[in-house]
Formats: C-alpha cells, structure tokens, sequence
C-alpha cells in the first residue's frame, strides 16, 4: 500500500474504533435520563437493547467487509 493510502486507513480506522466506544459512552446517563423526565424506564431499556443491537450489527457487518477488503 502506498503511504497516504495507509495513512487514510489507519484513521478511518481509528474514527470508527472512537464512534464504536463511544457508543457505550451514554449508557451510564440513563438513570439521569429517567430523572429528567426525558425518558421513562421502558425506553430507556429499548435505547440500551437497539444500543447492543447496533454494535453487534456492526461486528458481523465488518467481517464481511474485511473479506471483501
């Protein structure tokens, strides 16, 4: 590969592995959510389940990607 080619990978690369844990990163404000009225619990369940829903979405889905890569 050539360098800038390398170069964009390793920070695609890097900006998704930022957006994959940040995903985890408001799980802790749900029971703020709550609190605020923004959200009662059952949402706030169905948010945290389509949360994980995503990120295994997102496991399978880059498997495939690598292969075609």
């Amino acid at each position: 590969m050539k360098g800038a080619t390398l170069t964009a990978l390793s920070g695609t690369a890097a900006t998704c592995t930022g957006i994959g844990l940040a995903r985890f990163a408001y799980v802790p404000l749900f029971p703020a959510m709550v609190a605020a009225g923004w959200v009662d619990g059952a949402e706030a369940g169905l948010l945290g389940a389509l949360n994980l829903t995503g990120y295994l979405i997102g496991v399978g889905g880059v498997r495939a990607l690598a292969r075609r890569v």
